[in-house]
């Protein structure tokens, strides 16, 4: 690989001149040099607020604008224009460490690696850049991380570096979803490519009130019901065998837990169905721990349907 690829960072806003300006002063201020700044303004109703702020750079950015369609439609539009070897995102209201990227180019050329995925670890602040906690995500080997990262997360989206290569044999963000586009895409990325964890902090992330998760709460639900379904419905046995110690039918009972407590309904009784599958093929021992633990659950769900009714 270059040994100094060009990184494009991409910063997609929608009303977002209250924020805007420290985004891009936390990419400007970068110290590796090798980089472009795209902002991409989505259709912005502030009366020219954002685009103010955006302007004020002058030829230090590259600026775009676009009628307003939502996150994913900013992001491709990014991806479409990036001159980059490298895709970073960085959201209009949080904040890169200055070595954010030169951290993650530097352990692509120690490790000799090109066509990875590389995330790290974030700290979480508030409206007025205050310190909240630190996320510090757990560590797995790159065969490990898909059933992992279907039932922990695992990625803030952000904390990403991305080869161009990913978008061109996988696609780009889909532009239908409005709350779950970056793990819908994350998910086909690590189909065929390695998603490696760099346990380091590099990202600020903004916890406030205007986010799209609590603006759109109403189709939240449907939306990660239905990501999940896809999750637990395409993750190969292989995959799971192998994360679990051989005790499949555990794997899904845990992510049916799960699902249970966020109310995904579809995913969990596909969580469900898979665990009753499984438990034929374990040994004995392991199949009457795994149906008590279904038979609680079961228990549980059945309770919440009546403190609910």
């Amino acid at each position: 690989m270059n040994n100094f690829p060009l990184v494009s960072i991409v910063i997609p806003v929608y009303n977002g001149s209250n924020y805007l300006a420290e985004a891009i002063d936390s990419a400007l201020a970068q110290t590796y040099s090798n980089i472009e700044i795209i902002v991409v303004n989505d259709g912005s109703n502030d009366f020219g607020e954002t685009k103010k702020v955006a302007c004020s750079y002058g030829n230090t950015i590259r600026y775009f604008e676009k009628e307003n369609g939502g996150v994913s439609t900013a992001l491709n539009l990014g991806i479409q224009e990036m001159k980059g070897d490298y895709f970073s995102w960085l959201s209009h209201d949080d904040k890169y460490f200055p070595e954010k990227i030169e951290s993650q180019i530097n352990f692509l050329i120690k490790n000799k690696a090109k066509n990875v995925l590389l995330y790290s670890d974030i700290e979480y602040i508030d409206k007025d850049s205050k310190f909240i906690s630190v996320n510090k995500f757990p560590h797995y080997t790159p065969e490990e991380f898909r059933p992992a990262f279907i039932v922990n997360g695992l990625v803030h989206g952000c904390t990403l570096l991305i080869p161009r290569i990913c978008f061109e044999e996988c696609g780009v963000f889909n532009t239908s979803l409005r709350t779950t586009q970056d793990y819908e895409l994350w998910f086909r990325f690590s189909a065929k490519f390695h998603f490696i964890h760099l346990p380091c902090i590099l990202v600020y992330s903004r916890i406030h009130d205007n986010q799209d998760t609590i603006k759109l709460s109403d189709i939240v639900f449907e939306e990660r019901d239905n990501l999940h379904n896809n999750f637990i419905l395409n993750i190969r046995e292989e995959e799971i065998k192998l994360f679990s110690k051989n005790n499949i039918s555990k794997y899904y009972i845990e992510f049916a837990e799960k699902m249970n407590a966020l109310r995904c309904v579809n995913a969990r009784q596909s969580a469900i169905n898979q665990a009753f599958s499984h438990l034929l093929k374990n040994n004995l021992l392991k199949m009457f721990q795994n149906l008590i633990q279904l038979i609680i659950l079961i228990l549980k769900i059945k309770g919440r349907k009546l403190l609910y009714s």
